[in-house]
């Protein structure tokens, strides 16, 4: 007997609060050591990040240099920043979250600003033990060290960055280089590149809803349609586990319209299919 086909939809993104900054970047490790070396973890494996912090956070007294003839301003985002951290090697998440740092060093959102038509800029986000993070997920972890998660992005464009950190006022096209570093310990660490292409900053409020989909089937042919949204895009994918790692695109990214689309899919007899349509914002131009 044949199995019957299993179309399955699964929403965009959990639901976060109002004011959730969303930055993912993904790379390649370049370096580790101790434990996560001997672990196998390896230069050239890839890596994806996730980094979340409420753009409301209050900022510390900025260090203005403007008045000594320097056009750096540095500002320290500490309280109520709700900043988490998740980096994914492989199938191994690491990840922490600090609810309000310190004044102490390394900075927990430190934005560092050039008052000029030229120069660098900077945002360094850190999630460290000892400032009172909470680092829920730390495999591999060797002794009792304080562990630390850090991700820098940096623009040779003074326009990148502004004294907010909301996500209309981050230029992510503007960044030319992005890294980041995980560690328990001085001995365990792992050092990783971002690709600065892969850079994107969005608010939760961009996240577009979840599509509702409608189905017709005829013969062998499973039309899947649903109502786009102008400014969004949408990617069908399908699976034959429902294992996360086993999802593949089925069809190239959608643009929606704010019209109907309609994607076709070939039935094939005797196999169960999973479908599921995801939506994602649109990369600015």
């Amino acid at each position: 007997m044949s199995k019957v086909l299993l179309p399955l939809f699964i929403a965009t993104a959990p639901l976060l609060t109002a004011s959730t900054v969303i930055w993912t970047a993904s790379g390649t490790v370049t370096s580790a050591s101790g434990v996560y070396a001997a672990d196998g973890i390896t230069a050239n494996t890839p890596v994806s990040v996730e980094m979340k912090y409420d753009d409301q956070a209050g900022r510390d007294v900025p260090r203005d240099l403007s008045g000594l003839g320097i056009p750096i301003k540095d500002l320290d985002y500490l309280n109520a920043i709700k900043l988490s951290i998740s980096i994914t090697i492989e199938d191994v998440l690491w990840h922490g979250q600090v609810e309000t740092g310190s004044s102490g060093s390394p900075y927990t959102l430190f934005l560092k600003l050039n008052g000029t038509d030229g120069g660098s800029e900077s945002l360094t986000a850190t999630v460290q033990e000892s400032d009172g993070a909470t680092l829920d997920l730390f495999p591999l972890e060797s002794g009792p060290e304080n562990k630390l998660i850090q991700l820098l992005f940096s623009s040779s464009d003074n326009n990148f960055l502004t004294d907010e950190i909301s996500a209309s006022a981050i230029q992510d096209a503007l960044i030319t280089a992005a890294s980041g570093s995980f560690q328990s310990g001085p001995s365990n660490k792992v050092l990783f590149s971002l690709d600065p292409t892969t850079v994107s900053v969005f608010n939760e409020s961009l996240i577009p809803a979840t599509p509702v989909i409608s189905l017709l089937k005829t013969n062998d042919n499973l039309a899947l349609s649903w109502e786009s949204e102008l400014g969004v895009h949408y990617r069908l994918q399908s699976s034959l586990t429902l294992e996360e790692d086993s999802w593949a695109d089925a069809a190239p990214i959608i643009f929606g319209n704010g019209g109907t689309k309609t994607q076709n899919v070939a039935i094939a007899q005797g196999f169960a299919v999973y479908y599921r349509v995801l939506a994602f914002p649109a990369p600015e131009l």
